[in-house]
């Protein structure tokens, strides 16, 4: 719930809405807007928004793997 808690406009009310719909932590990062949506509390432009950050890349840690720069 904390991690819920942490994005950018959801509220205590919407996260426990988000929580009932998306069981896992898996199945909130694999959603698409369009699911995004369909959770009480987020409209159709926050759930665009919210798909863009949970899908945005991380980028490459430092250590990375071996033999890459």
């Amino acid at each position: 719930m904390q991690i819920v808690l942490s994005l950018p406009g959801i509220g205590p009310v919407t996260a426990r809405a988000v929580c009932a719909r998306f069981r896992s932590l898996h199945e909130l990062l694999s959603a698409d807007a369009a699911q995004l949506a369909t959770v009480p509390g987020i409209s159709p432009a926050r759930a665009a928004a919210l798909e863009q950050l949970l899908h945005a890349s991380l980028p490459p840690s430092e250590g990375g793997k071996a033999g890459e720069a």
